[in-house]
Parts: C-alpha cells; structure tokens; sequence
C-alpha cells in the first residue's frame, strides 16, 4: 500500500512538471504561432484578390471574422476578402473568400488550415489547374453555391464534389456561404460594395 501512494505522487509530480512545460512552450511560442497564422492569412489574401498590396481591416455587424478591403499599390479597391471558418468532417476548416470590388462574383477560394482526411477532405486545400478550390472563381456571391455529385451547371452557382469527401465540400460551400451571407449584407447596407 505504501510503494502505490509513493508510486501516486511520483506520477502526480510527473504530470505536474510536463503541465508547467507544456505551458511555458506555449507561452514562449504564441507569438511566433500568431505571425506564421498572419503570414498564411495575408499570402491567402494575395492569392485570392489579385493584385493587393495592402489591406484595411473592417468591421462588419453581426460578423465575428476578419474581412479585409483590399488595396493596390495607387490605394485602388481591388476587392475584398473574408476569412471563413466552420466545420469539416474532423475538425475546423479555415479560409479565405476573394470578392471583386462590387461584392458580386467570388475571385478565389483558399483553405489556410484544416486536418481533414488525408487523401480525401484535405484535397479542398489543393492548389492549381483542377482543384476543388478551382471551382469558385467566377461564382456569384449573391446566390447559394450548391454542391453536386455530378457535372456542376455553372448557370446554377454549382460547384462539384470531391469523390469520397462529400462532407468536406459540403462544409466548404456552407462556410461560405454562411460568410457571404452575413457579409454582403452590410455590404450592401453600408454602400461599401461600390469599390471606392
């Protein structure tokens, strides 16, 4: 009975000190965590609304993300951006939504983080020519995006699904959705969907 109450606060102790040096790890490493999540969140920004240089953060009612009013180098609207997060089939998905100046058409779609299955959900993060993400450049973002299991009619705000991940696309489309939703409402409210 003695060695298990000795053999007790030897395991109390080790979980004890990992605890402290788990936290001191975190606290020393939260600041380079922050930068390398604002370093991915602007090169996504780049990537989605072509030729922003700068960015302006605003601030929509009623939506607790980010949405950026994005810049050239003359300080010209190229377009905004709106950070999106919802559920996947694992876990979050976090991401970026380009729009063009007036709000209307969706310029480009990027997943900065998400630990879907590998080979199958985390293909929404893949980059280039016939890709998931692909697909959204050119949707209107004043209509629904409807995921489909087979041919997309572009006619139709649709987009197809990845085989095997229908979760995935769906967690996508409805972040996004659920993003412009709340967005181009003020948008529109406030006039800010002009491009000036």
């Amino acid at each position: 009975m003695n060695k298990f109450i000795h053999e007790s606060w030897l395991i109390l102790l080790m979980g004890a000190t990992f605890a402290v040096l788990l936290a001191g790890a975190q606290t020393s490493l939260s600041g380079r965590i922050k930068e390398n999540q604002e370093k991915a969140l602007n090169e996504a920004i780049g990537a989605v609304v072509s030729g922003t240089v700068t960015t302006e953060r605003v601030k929509i009612n009623g939506y607790d993300r980010d949405v950026f009013k994005c810049l050239d180098t003359n300080g010209k609207m190229t377009g905004w951006a709106i950070e999106g997060v919802g559920m996947g089939f694992a876990d979050k998905i976090r991401l970026v939504i380009g729009l063009g100046p007036d709000a209307a058409t969706i310029s480009g779609l990027k997943v900065i983080d998400n630990i879907e299955t590998p080979g199958l959900g985390n293909k929404i993060a893949d980059e280039g020519p016939d890709t998931f993400a692909e697909q959204f450049p050119g949707l209107r973002a004043v209509a629904e995006i409807a995921v489909v299991k087979g041919k997309p009619d572009e006619a139709g705000n649709e987009i197809q699904a990845i085989t095997g991940a229908t979760i995935s696309s769906d967690a996508v489309a409805k972040i996004v959705n659920e993003a412009l939703g709340k967005v181009r409402a003020e948008l529109a409210r406030t006039g800010a969907a002009t491009g000036k």
